[in-house]
């Protein structure tokens, strides 16, 4: 997959983002099923109305120029990296994620390389991945920040595996006709001028705003980057472009949590 067949892919989401039916708890990147306003489970539920209000209010009070705003402001730092791993007991659990290889294989995310049965896919028992998300084109320098820098210092070890999923926030293109079509593009010579981005390349497609309500994502004009044990508990974490110290950060604790297996 190519850097520039993954920018226009998020890029064409961002023109058409739309909502699907995917309440809190749902997995994100699962089937569409329909437009959520159309559900008549939705329509009775009071919990769901009551959801779907906060929701609105939510999305009202902060709209794509806030995140630019913001953007411009912070230079994407929506935080600071953490700077000590994260203690197990009491992680917050990465959400169950459906992304997609460009060969049109499901992958759910967070990775249970102990439970894994395909080993062609996994590789070596791991112990857990660095997963990096990115929602607009945009967020890729900053991804590439973190992932240049983890490379290097980890190139010898396959405890730990790169996961880059870039997230099409758009129900049209969820769709599976629609999505697999864009899968078989992104392999396509074609779009293969850009250069391979490292590790295993994802798509998820859908309404990510439940997803990264859980993961305490405000702004999808930032790049975010999360160390994922195999029981899919987030052990550190890091936003938009790394600097020196936080890179230093990233590497000590990576060190840290392989030591502990």
């Amino acid at each position: 997959m190519a850097r520039a067949g993954a920018g226009l892919l998020i890029d064409l989401a961002s023109r058409l983002r739309g909502s699907v039916l995917l309440r809190s708890g749902d997995s994100f990147g699962a089937e569409a099923t329909s437009v959520r306003h159309l559900n008549i489970f939705t329509v009775f539920s009071k919990e769901a109305r009551e959801k779907e209000r906060a929701r609105l209010a939510d999305e009202l009070n902060r709209g794509y120029f806030d995140d630019f705003k913001e953007l411009k402001r912070t230079g994407g730092k929506v935080a600071l990296a953490s700077q000590n791993l994260l203690p197990a007991i009491g992680a917050v659990q990465f959400p169950k994620l459906t992304a997609y290889d460009t060969q049109g294989r499901a992958v759910v995310l967070p990775i249970n390389y102990v439970e894994a049965s395909d080993k062609s896919q996994t590789g070596a028992l791991k112990q857990g991945s660095l997963v990096c998300l990115a929602f607009r084109a945009s967020a890729q320098s900053m991804i590439d920040s973190w992932t240049k820098v983890f490379l290097t210092s980890f190139h010898s070890s396959r405890s730990v595996e790169l996961l880059q999923v870039s997230v099409v926030d758009s129900w049209f293109l969820s769709l599976r006709p629609v999505r697999s079509l864009l899968l078989k593009s992104m392999s396509s010579p074609v779009l293969s001028t850009g250069s391979q981005p490292p590790g295993r390349t994802l798509y998820a497609f859908g309404d990510s705003y439940y997803f990264r309500k859980e993961l305490g994502i405000p702004n999808m004009l930032s790049g975010y980057v999360f160390l994922v044990d195999t029981k899919g508990r987030v052990r550190w974490r890091a936003s938009g472009f790394a600097t020196a110290e936080e890179l230093a950060s990233m590497i000590s604790c990576i060190e840290r949590f392989l030591g502990e297996h």
